[in-house]
C-alpha cells in the first residue's frame, strides 16, 4: 500500500471520527436533564416498570433522563424508549433487575414491540425500540437467573438485558 492511500485512509478515519464524536457531544449537552421522578420507587421494593415506561414517554426529543445514583429500579416487564431521538440516558449506576422470569406481568398488547407468543422468553429490561441517536451510559440490568450449574432454561434464553431493535446511531 503507497503512503498517499495510507494518509487518504488515515484522513477518511480521522473524518468519521471527529463526526461521531460530535454526535455524541451533541447528545449529551443538547436539551433538559430531567430526573426520574422521586415518585418512582428507586429503592427496589416495588415493580416500576409502568411508572418508568410513563416518565420515559413523557421525556422530549434531545433530552438527557438521570437515574438516581445507585438507585435499584425493580422491573418485572420491560422498561423502553421508542421513537424518540437525541436522548442520552444517564444510569448513574442504578440498576433495572428483575427478580422473576416475567411470566406473571403482561406487557401492554398495544407496544408495537410486543410479541404475545413468545412472552416472557423474548423479555429485555431495557429496550431501544425505533430510537434514533441514542446514548445510554452507567446503567446495570440483573435479571433472575443467579447462574451456575442446574440453572439454564432453554424457554428463557431469549431474554436480555439491553436490547436494541430498529435503532439508527444506538
Amino acid at each position: 500500500m503507497t503512503k498517499r492511500k495510507l494518509a487518504v485512509g488515515g484522513l477518511v478515519f480521522i473524518a468519521a471520527l471527529i463526526a461521531t464524536t460530535a454526535t455524541l457531544r451533541h447528545a449529551l449537552t443538547s436539551g433538559t436533564a430531567l430526573q426520574v421522578p422521586a415518585a418512582i420507587d428507586a429503592t427496589g421494593a416495588t415493580d416500576v416498570t409502568r411508572k418508568l415506561n410513563a416518565f420515559l414517554r413523557s421525556v422530549p426529543n434531545d433530552s438527557t433522563v438521570v437515574f438516581g445514583a445507585k438507585a435499584r429500579y425493580k422491573a418485572e416487564g420491560t422498561v423502553f424508549l421508542q421513537f424518540k431521538q437525541g436522548i442520552h440516558v444517564e444510569g448513574n449506576d442504578a440498576r433495572i433487575f428483575a427478580e422473576t422470569d416475567g411470566s406473571g406481568f403482561m406487557p401492554d398488547p398495544n407496544a408495537p414491540w410486543f410479541n404475545p407468543r413468545g412472552w416472557p422468553g423474548n423479555r429485555s429490561h431495557f429496550l431501544l425500540y425505533h430510537d434514533t441517536d441514542i446514548t445510554v451510559s452507567h446503567l446495570r440490568t440483573r435479571g433472575p437467573n443467579p447462574g451456575g450449574p442446574g440453572t439454564y432454561n432453554p424457554n428463557l434464553e431469549g431474554q436480555a438485558g439491553i436490547e436494541i431493535s430498529a435503532c439508527v446511531r444506538c
